[in-house]
């Protein structure tokens, strides 16, 4: 496709074993939903492969995100536990910052077991409004 793949908008629910291949933006965005994306592939999505704002909540388990520009970005109130995934070959895997003045910091982003290969740029790229937690993370 030549836009976003999936866009999610004030839902609560799950998205298991689902592929999101070469969309020209993103591969999956949430806003203001409860989401679970378990056992799923972002693969040459045009932007990013999973975009998560606007005060949501996401949890994505066994994720292989790669060659994407921003692999996961979360911004705007939104918490994201990334765990037990591998982001490879992206510009940068991980994003989290302030987009929009309305919500009081950026994004929050527990990762867990998860694997980092040949990020172009960064790894993990945090704004000073944003909240990292950190456990047990492999880079290649």
């Amino acid at each position: 496709t030549n836009g976003i793949a999936t866009h999610i908008t004030h839902i609560k629910g799950t998205i298991n074993k689902s592929s999101f291949i070469e969309c020209g933006n993103d591969g999956l965005d949430l806003m203001s939903s409860e989401v679970t994306v378990t056992s799923s592939r972002f693969r040459h999505n045009g932007d990013k492969g999973i975009s998560v704002g606007e005060n949501s909540q996401a949890l994505i388990l066994d994720a292989d995100i790669e060659h994407c520009i921003i692999g996961v970005q979360v911004k705007d109130q939104s918490q994201v536990k990334i765990s037990k995934s591998r982001l490879f070959h992206c510009q940068t895997a991980i994003h989290a910052y302030s987009k929009k003045w309305t919500y009081p910091f950026g994004g929050k982003i527990y990762i867990e077991q998860c694997q980092f290969d040949d990020s172009q740029h960064y790894d993990i790229d945090l704004s000073k409004d944003s909240t990292p937690n950190f456990q047990k993370i492999f880079q290649f």
